[in-house]
C-alpha cells in the first residue's frame, strides 16, 4: 500500500524495571536499595537507548517502508521514579539534539513530545495544580532548545562525544552560532572558548534524581581572562554567540 502519508510510531525509553502500559509504568521495581545505584543503572539504559536501540529501530522501519516517519508520542518511559528529574531532562535534550544530527533520522519529519500539559507527574511540560499551572523541568529544556527551532535557515550541526559529555556545535551561514553541552557525568568538564562573546545558560541538578534543578545565566566576553568554560555535572548548557554590529 502506498496511499498513506507516513508511518506513525511511539517512542519511549524504558529504564525502570516493572510493567508498563501505553508508555506509562503501572508497576515499578527497584533493583538496588539506594537511589544512586538505581539512577546510575537508569542512566546506562537511557544512553543505550539513545545510542543503539532507537537508531536500530528507525533503521528497521526505513528498510521496510519508504515513507516519512511521524513520532506522535515520545518521552522517557513515564514513571513516578524518573518524572521531573535531572535524568529526564538530560534524556529530552539528548533525544532532540540527536534527531537533528544523526542521518539515520532524516526520514523523521514530525515529533510530538508527550505530554504538553496534564495532571500526570512524569510526562508533562506543564502540570495543573488546582487553578495554577506549574512548569516542569522539561519546560526549561524545551526553552533552551527553542533557539534551534526558531531558526528558518538550514543548520549545520556537528556532534562530538567524550565519555558522558555530548557537544553539539551549530553553524548558520558558516558561522558558529550555538553550542550545546549535555553532561551526564557526575564530574564537571572544562571546555575551550570557541566564541568570544556569548550568552551562557545552564540547567543542572545535584544528582540524576534531583527534581529541584537550577538555571544559571551569564554573559561572557573578550575581557574574560579564562580560556576555559566550566560545564557543570548533570547539566544541559547552551552557549549562544552574541551578535555585534
Amino acid at each position: 500500500l502506498d496511499f498513506y502519508d507516513a508511518i506513525i510510531i511511539h517512542s519511549y525509553a524504558k529504564v525502570v524495571a516493572g510493567r508498563d502500559e501505553y508508555g506509562q509504568m503501572v508497576e515499578e521495581k527497584y533493583e538496588y536499595n539506594n537511589k544512586e545505584d538505581n539512577f546510575t543503572l537508569y542512566k546506562e539504559r537511557a544512553l543505550n537507548f539513545l545510542k543503539d536501540e532507537f537508531p536500530n529501530e528507525i533503521r528497521k522501519y526505513n528498510k521496510i517502508f519508504n515513507k516519512p516517519i511521524w513520532i506522535t508520542e515520545w518521552n522517557l518511559q513515564m514513571s513516578k521514579t524518573t518524572g521531573n528529574t535531572t535524568l529526564q531532562s538530560l534524556f529530552v535534550a539528548n533525544y532532540l539534539l540527536d534527531l537533528l544530527t544523526n542521518k539515520t533520522y532524516n526520514n523523521i519529519n514530525l515529533t510530538t513530545y508527550h505530554n504538553l500539559g496534564g495532571r500526570d507527574y512524569s510526562g508533562s511540560i506543564f502540570m495543573s495544580k488546582g487553578e495554577e499551572v506549574e512548569k516542569r523541568n522539561t519546560f526549561h529544556v524545551f526553552t533552551m532548545l527553542a533557539e534551534l527551532f526558531d531558526e528558518v535557515k538550514e543548520l549545520e550541526i556537528k556532534k562530538v562525544e567524550k565519555n558522558d559529555l555530548f557537544e553539539y556545535s551549530i553553524h548558520i551561514n558558516n558561522k558558529l552560532k550555538y553550542i550545546y553541552y549535555v553532561n551526564w557525568s557526575s564530574k564537571k568538564s572544562s571546555v575551550l572558548y570557541e566564541i568570544n562573546d556569548f550568552a551562557y545558560v545552564s540547567l543542572f541538578g545535584q544528582s540524576l534524581y534531583d527534581t529541584d534543578l537550577v538555571i544559571l545565566k551569564e554573559t561572557h566576553n573578550r575581557r574574560d581572562k579564562a580560556s576555559y568554560l566550566e560545564i557543570k555535572p548533570y547539566s544541559i548548557t547552551l552557549i549562544s554567540a552574541l551578535d555585534h554590529e
